[in-house]
């Protein structure tokens, strides 16, 4: 059944319609939840009350159409308030004994070694919460940039922009580690950064 049906039927009140929608997205949004926190924990608390808000306020929702741009919106929403509130905790710790890094040897022969590997992820990482999400929605969701705009309620120049800066200081953290930067593929969802934060992520499993 497709979203927009689900999504009618839910708003006149049918919960099993809304199971099914949870059903749809909750793998990949407590996955996107821990990509941004890097707190499996916390990013399962997270989407528990993402789809608590949508829920009760899923009848507001004028176009149906847009559900997945609205539910991310409200992703990121709670988890930029939720990294705030945790900060104390050190989630931000980038401390390589505090890291599980999900190594796979498959992975690791796109980025020709694991010293790239654990240096990539470890840019992304260091990445300010702004650029750090759009290189998730990007890479990792596969978004267009349109979708991320409308999501971060930003523009699209914007997040080309963001896009852009994020991949400067990935670069730039690479080279001062000696890694050549023509070895790490940033283009598109099938890039190594899109394959490493997927592969991460499965370790929300």
């Amino acid at each position: 059944m497709e979203d927009v049906t689900l999504i009618k039927a839910c708003q006149q009140g049918d919960l099993e319609a809304f199971e099914q929608l949870v059903k749809r997205y909750e793998h990949t949004t407590i996955k996107t939840a821990y990509l941004i926190t890097r707190n499996r924990e916390l990013a399962k608390d997270i989407v528990q009350e993402v789809f608590i808000q949508c829920y009760t306020q899923i009848h507001s929702l004028r176009q149906p159409e847009y559900f997945r741009t609205w539910l991310y919106r409200i992703l990121v929403r709670l988890s930029s308030r939720a990294l705030q509130r945790e900060r104390w905790k050190s989630i931000f710790s980038l401390q390589k004994s505090n890291i599980d890094w999900g190594y796979d040897p498959k992975i690791v022969e796109e980025v020709e070694n694991k010293e790239t590997y654990n240096a990539l992820y470890d840019s992304v990482n260091a990445l300010r919460e702004k650029f750090r999400v759009v290189i998730i929605l990007y890479y990792f969701n596969e978004m267009t940039t349109k979708e991320i705009a409308n999501i971060l309620s930003i523009s699209d120049g914007t997040v080309k922009s963001r896009l852009h800066k994020a991949r400067n200081q990935i670069h730039k953290s690479l080279t001062s580690k000696g890694i050549e930067h023509s070895i790490v593929s940033m283009e598109g969802g099938s890039s190594n950064v899109g394959d490493i934060l997927k592969k991460n992520a499965e370790r929300t499993s």
